[in-house]
Formats: structure tokens, sequence, C-alpha cells
């Protein structure tokens, strides 16, 4: 992992643990994820608030890693979440790729949250991915055409939580 890579990690996860050391919060994190317990702190309204019920597991994990960690790449869902690699792509219409690699399961998790309104995908800059390690060598697509490309090309995109919806 990039030195890069390490600040950002511990960044996210002091905002993440309300720590204001960035490394004593990536250190919690570690021990947590070996030991199995990955559950916030204390009482989280955040992580239980707006979650509709009959969520896949799947679908709770994203949802999770997205509002700890706004603007997550896709490269961090499949880091972060097991089960979220497989041998599926990710496209946003004819030749936009959004990501490749991924498991069905994530597709289908990401394609509830959006449909529900917890979370949106964005797009984004290759920065993001960059300083995550793991970038495609296809051309930058800036948009999606009506028609597509008639070459592959890959939309940088992110994941954000979005506000509950009121009742």
């Amino acid at each position: 992992m990039s030195d890069a890579t390490g600040r950002t990690i511990a960044m996210r996860a002091a905002a993440a643990l309300n720590e204001p050391d960035p490394d004593k919060a990536r250190r919690m994190l570690a021990v947590r994820a070996a030991s199995g317990n990955t559950a916030q702190p204390g009482p989280s309204p955040r992580t239980t608030d707006g979650v509709p019920p009959g969520l896949s597991p799947m679908a709770s994990a994203v949802l999770d890693l997205v509002r700890r960690c706004p603007g997550t790449s896709w490269v961090e869902l499949c880091r972060h979440i097991d089960g979220a690699r497989g041998e599926r792509a990710l496209f946003a219409g004819r030749n936009v790729l959004l990501w490749n690699e991924v498991s069905q399961g994530l597709i289908d998790a990401v394609k509830a949250l959006n449909e529900a309104g917890l979370i949106e995908v964005r797009a984004s800059i290759p920065l993001v991915y960059m300083v995550d390690g793991e970038i495609p060598t296809l051309p930058w697509a800036r948009r999606v055409p009506v028609n597509g490309y008639a070459s592959p090309r890959w939309l940088p995109t992110v994941l954000n939580p979005l506000r509950e919806r009121r009742r």
C-alpha cells in the first residue's frame, strides 16, 4: 500500500470513529477487522436509521461503508466487502464501463440501494482511483452519451450516501 493510500485510509478511519488521531483510528479498525468485529462503537444512528428491512447482507455492508466513507470508489468496495469481487463487469451504457471484476451480488446491492434512494453513483475523476491504486487502462469517458461510445471507455464513479427520505 502506498503512503498516500495509507494516509487516506487513516483519515477516513479517524472520521468514521470520531478519533482525532488517524493512526490510532487505523489501528482500531485493523484490530476490529482481525477479530471480525466491524461494528461502530456506541450507538450509531447513521447505520441503523433509514435502512429498509429486508436488505441483503451485501447491501447492508455497502450502505454502511458508503455512509462511513462518502465518495467510496469501486476499488474500496471490492477491498473492504467480502464477496464483492467477481467476474462481472458493470456498464452504465453502451461501451461505458463503471468497474470490472465485481460480483453479481455487489451489482444487485448497489442497484437496490440506488433504487431505494439511499445512495447515488456520481461521476468522479481518475485521481480517486489512482490514490486507491487501481485504474483501468481504457480511455476516460467524461459523460454517458445517449448512443454510447464506439469503443470501450471507463467512467470513473464514486458512491455517496443520500439523505434518508422523510416519511
